[in-house]
């Protein structure tokens, strides 16, 4: 029955959740058809008790009941291992409905060729849209994006979607000329398209009918949105519009130069409608990361930046998802309240459970804290709907790697690379995953390669990760504590983010403690800090005071 029920319900619309039920149901009655099978038999003559046998040599009723729960709660606790059926439990990796979405970008037909940011951010609102309905998988921008010149076949190889949203957008003065039709893969057929022509303050209307049109289409129950827009408000200034749409292509491209150019877009929109909830979330997004990005940014600015725009979005809006993301992930990076930061990504994922900022950042929460099924489930929920996205593939294999899953990770990070050959966080990856598990020598051509693809002196790089895989072996088999040369850091510059790590696996236990609280007091969101709780780097400091106390402070202790 459970066999069956494992097959068969999947593919009938019925969740995990049902066959999980069907299962314990099943173990629930194991040990009452064991106590009856011992005692009774089946006969022609209906069941009779056993007889034939010397009842006496068999042992007690409640002998063969205590074991038969006892092997009841063994495979119980075998199949649940691993597994957290917390808030997070509901949410399946994978959408098991039949419907599945590609978004593509709308096709810039403009004469000069110079409005491809607005066929981008014109289709990635309806994308947006089209995720918060029920029971439609649509995958996320960058999947889709990335294979905007596809064929239909390789887009249902690479995605497994099963139809297609496509179209050509051009201005024309004061008003739009856009094209939209929705394609079956399978078919290779038209399932419905339209032209429109709004004014371009009316194009938040263009994008509220394609989306209640491809609903309907596909007929997908809209559940709790009901009658409402599917659309989130916008806004009706096209100048602001303009420069928001700009600001969010620059903000997925994650560089600095881009990130600073889109600041400069969402400060441009927000100037030209003040009201512009969805503007003022992307500059909290901005600011927020720009450190990451930039190592001469202002932590102290960009913090305060990024707290205030994601407070004017919620005043605005007080359920902008983004600016509600945003803001948990700046209570936990720099005021370390990791239940005030999850509790504001919760009510973000509440609103559009498909947001996979908020799922990449809540998976870290969860993750720092030990609570690794909880998080392997939202990075696996992320990936799931930006699977071509080196952003969530790559936090997936920073999950797992802290879950100790290490092959997995290394795979997901190879799998990056692939594709990206010096994609940074992938490289990191490569470079903690191999030192973690002993493979020094493999370590150090990946941290010479992280350097070199940052920018940095070849040659100090080189020289570095030698002096670094003579130490961290020497450190893992003899315990004895080695350094690194303080003038080759110097060139390199590292940074708070790896710093802690890199020292740490070298035994260095000033150095580690210094870059630490150094992290600490700067409130610099590195993860060398943030991960201390869980990073078996840090394992020779666990029984040190002063480390001890820093876990205490970051609100990792207990």
């Amino acid at each position: 029955m459970v066999e069956a029920a494992d097959l068969v319900l999947p593919r009938l619309g019925g969740s995990e959740s049902v066959v999980t039920s069907i299962l314990v149901i099943a173990l629930i009655g194991f040990p009452i058809a064991v106590v009856l099978a011992w005692f009774y038999d089946l006969t022609p003559g209906g069941v009779e008790r056993t007889s034939r046998f010397d009842t006496a040599s068999r042992a007690p009723a409640y002998t063969v009941g205590a074991g038969a729960i006892l092997l009841v709660v063994a495979i119980v606790a075998w199949l649940m291992q691993g597994r957290n059926f917390s808030s997070y439990g509901s949410q399946e990796v994978v959408s098991n409905v039949g419907v599945s979405l590609a978004v593509l970008p709308f096709e810039d037909m403009s004469s000069a060729g110079d409005q491809e940011w607005l066929g981008e951010g014109f289709a990635e609102e309806i994308l947006a849209a089209l995720s918060r309905v029920p029971n439609l998988h649509v995958v996320a921008r960058q999947s889709s994006f990335s294979l905007r010149d596809a064929t239909l076949s390789e887009l249902a190889d690479r995605l497994g979607v099963t139809h297609v949203l496509s179209g050509s957008i051009r201005t024309e003065g004061a008003r739009a000329r856009i094209r939209a039709q929705l394609t079956e893969i399978e078919t290779q057929s038209g399932v419905w398209s339209r032209d429109f022509r709004p004014d371009l303050t009316s194009v938040l209307d263009a994008q509220e009918d394609i989306a209640r049109a491809v609903v309907d289409a596909l007929e997908v129950e809209l559940g709790v949105i009901g009658a409402a827009a599917i659309m989130s408000a916008s806004t009706l200034d096209p100048i602001a519009y303009e420069h928001y749409l700009r600001g969010r292509r620059l903000w997925n491209r994650r560089s600095e130069a881009d990130i600073l150019s889109a600041i400069a877009h969402f400060e441009a929109a927000v100037g030209a409608d003040p009201e512009y909830a969805a503007a003022w979330a992307g500059l909290a997004y901005v600011h927020l990361v720009l450190p990451e990005y930039s190592p001469t940014a202002n932590l102290q600015l960009a913090r305060d930046r990024s707290v205030e725009a994601a407070a004017q979005a919620l005043l605005i809006d007080p359920e902008q998802p983004d600016a509600l993301t945003a803001r948990g992930w700046g209570r936990m990076v720099h005021h370390y309240d990791w239940n005030g930061a999850e509790e504001l990504i919760a009510q973000a994922l509440e609103l559009n459970p498909t947001n996979v900022n908020a799922l990449h950042w809540q998976s870290h929460i969860l993750s720092w804290q030990g609570r690794h099924a909880e998080a392997l489930l939202l990075a696996r929920r992320a990936a799931a709907l930006d699977p071509l996205s080196s952003i969530m593939r790559t936090n997936l294999a920073f999950i797992l790697m802290d879950a100790r899953e290490y092959d997995d990770a290394l795979r997901e990070a190879e799998r990056v690379l692939a594709s990206e050959p010096s994609y940074e966080a992938s490289l990191r990856l490569v470079w903690d995953i191999n030192t973690r598990v002993g493979r020094f020598d493999v370590a150090a051509t990946a941290l010479q390669t992280w350097f070199v693809a940052r920018g940095k002196d070849a040659i100090a790089a080189r020289e570095l990760a030698a002096v670094f895989a003579n130490a961290a072996s020497d450190f893992r088999e003899t315990g004895l504590p080695g350094t690194l040369p303080q003038e080759l850091v110097d060139r390199l510059q590292p940074g708070l983010y790896m710093g802690g790590q890199l020292f740490a696996s070298v035994g260095d236990r000033t150095a580690t403690l210094e870059i630490l609280e150094q992290a600490f007091r700067e409130r610099a969101g590195a993860r060398s800090l943030l991960s201390v709780r869980v990073n078996p780097h840090f394992d020779f400091l666990r029984e040190d005071p002063g480390f001890l106390d820093l876990v205490e402070r970051v609100g990792l202790g207990g």
